[in-house]
């Protein structure tokens, strides 16, 4: 691989209903990178959002025309930067704040890396925002299933495994792209000295009856959780085991979660059901009423 430079790189950041701080991680990659595709799935944007975008010279907005999802949004955004000359993209999203040198040590981890097995994509180190950053470390480590934010992915990789898989909307979009990357012999890697601080919502922890921190995700969200756990265990089960039963374990305790601590349990429950249906159906895509 020819040496990488930051000039190589053009950004993804998806967007829903963003607030006044993407507006910085926004500045952030205009100032480090060539280009920046800003895809929106907010339902009816805010003109003076969008007006304060269009100020950036190197950044082009896209809109979705309502919510599509992350994993069409990540799409359209690639293709785009791909339309470019782009060959390699970081995809993020609006509740990750990258540090100043994020960028750089992942560009500088790709140029370090022999070329076989060939790279797929270098995730940064995921910090919480109220958690104290790790000492960085040199080099990289392997990364089975990392999130999507942050990541700086190969384009020919992302085409060869078949893009993101745009019938699960949201949630489990990540591990079914780098389930997908293992399966097509991609490599799959952490940088250990580039940080990304992320927000996880509006997590709480509680002590009793069970130690557990609860993510309080909305009914909606429970309903995808729900379904596309199910489907890609199912999809990828037989050949990563080890992956699924993690998978599964995490998703009943999610479940006894919202049983002990969450509010509305109702209507979470209800949507888990209706998640939980719609896999048994084969029904995917966005959740239609």
């Amino acid at each position: 691989m020819p040496d990488l430079t930051p000039r190589d790189v053009a950004a993804v950041i998806v967007l829903y209903r963003p607030d006044t701080q993407v507006m910085e991680h926004v500045a952030t990659f205009s100032a480090q990178l060539p280009r920046v595709f800003a895809v929106d799935n907010t339902e009816e944007p805010d003109s003076g959002f969008v007006g304060r975008l269009k100020e950036y010279g190197n950044v082009e907005y896209l809109p979705m025309d309502g919510n599509v999802g992350i994993a069409a949004a990540l799409n359209r955004g690639i293709e785009r930067a791909a339309s470019e000359g782009f060959m390699w993209t970081l995809t993020m999203d609006q509740d990750s704040t990258p540090t100043d040198e994020m960028v750089t040590e992942l560009v500088k981890a790709a140029n370090e890396l022999d070329e076989e097995p060939p790279l797929g994509l270098i995730t940064p180190t995921h910090v919480r925002e109220d958690k104290k950053r790790p000492k960085a470390k040199p080099g990289c480590t392997q990364a089975f299933v990392p999130w999507t934010s942050g990541d700086l992915l190969s384009t020919a990789a992302w085409e060869a495994v078949g893009r993101f898989d745009e019938s699960l909307f949201i949630d489990e979009v990540d591990h079914d792209l780098c389930l997908r990357m293992h399966q097509h012999g991609f490599a799959v890697l952490r940088s250990g000295s580039a940080h990304l601080l992320h927000r996880l919502g509006a997590p709480t922890t509680h002590r009793f009856p069970i130690r557990m921190r609860v993510s309080n995700h909305s009914p909606m969200r429970r309903y995808y959780m729900t379904r596309n756990v199910l489907v890609v265990a199912d999809r990828y089960g037989e050949e990563f085991p080890k992956f699924r039963d993690n998978l599964i374990h995490e998703t009943r305790r999610g479940w006894l979660g919202v049983l002990l601590y969450e509010k509305q349990k109702l209507a979470k429950l209800t949507m888990m059901w209706r998640g939980y249906r719609d896999y048994r159906l084969g029904v995917m895509g966005p959740y239609s009423r």
